[in-house]
């Protein structure tokens, strides 16, 4: 149940940006893909032997970059994604 609830904030997130619809774009669909990725990675830690705070500083980081490189190559306004730096 935990993780419908986070997928379901994160594409809440996606949907946000700028009136923009990124969850039928490559950069939705990789931002989900590394999402669930890092999500497994921070669920298995004990496993694998790493910080719970690498794998998610890394895929948090990581779909932020995505979306900005998105946002540069399709020139869109990035004054929501710098409202977000800034919150």
């Amino acid at each position: 149940m935990r993780i419908v609830w986070l997928l379901l904030v994160f594409m809440n997130t996606i949907w946000a940006s700028n009136g923009e619809d990124l969850t039928t774009t490559w950069v939705g669909i990789v931002s989900l893909i590394v999402f669930v990725v890092g999500y497994y990675a921070v669920a298995t830690e004990e496993n694998y032997h790493i910080n719970k705070a690498k794998p998610a500083l890394f895929m948090g980081t990581f779909i932020f970059i995505l979306i900005g490189v998105y946002n540069f190559i399709n020139n869109i306004d990035p004054t929501s994604l710098t409202q977000s730096v800034d919150h």
